[in-house]
């Protein structure tokens, strides 16, 4: 008789690990869709857009650079992150309006056009740029 009280008292015992078990996942699945933590990804060879280079042109000035990023660096949830992979609009835009001409090569910051909205850079990106008189 001692037997079957023991074994009655185990069984609702796991019923309340198991009970247990569950709130603590389901806790866990609100607090991640609340709250996703933010993470960094690589994304590799990004098209290169020059932009506002009228004024070396005008002067006699070409350019030469790479027309593509090996590397950014973007910050965000996985979901924002997944969105910009997939529209696939992701480019870095460089502006050459306050490079002045006569210069022989320069390193211009650039920005990241494409982003979704709660991605942000999270590395600064530059590409070089050699300027040869016509």
């Amino acid at each position: 008789m001692e037997e079957s009280v023991k074994k009655k008292k185990r069984f609702p015992g796991i019923w309340v690990y198991i009970l247990c078990l569950l709130v603590a996942v389901l806790l866990w699945l609100i607090v991640m869709k609340v709250n996703p933590p933010k993470v960094t990804a690589e994304f590799r060879d990004v098209p290169v857009v020059v932009v506002d280079a009228e004024n070396l042109q005008e002067a006699g000035y070409d350019y030469v650079c790479a027309t593509t990023v090996r590397k950014i660096v973007l910050e965000g949830t996985r979901e924002d992150l997944y969105r910009c992979t997939r529209e696939g609009k992701l480019e870095v835009r460089v502006s050459l309006a306050n490079v002045t001409p006569g210069i022989a090569s320069a390193s211009v910051t650039a920005s990241v056009v494409g982003t979704t909205e709660g991605v942000e850079v999270a590395e600064h990106v530059s590409v070089s740029f050699t300027f040869n008189k016509r």
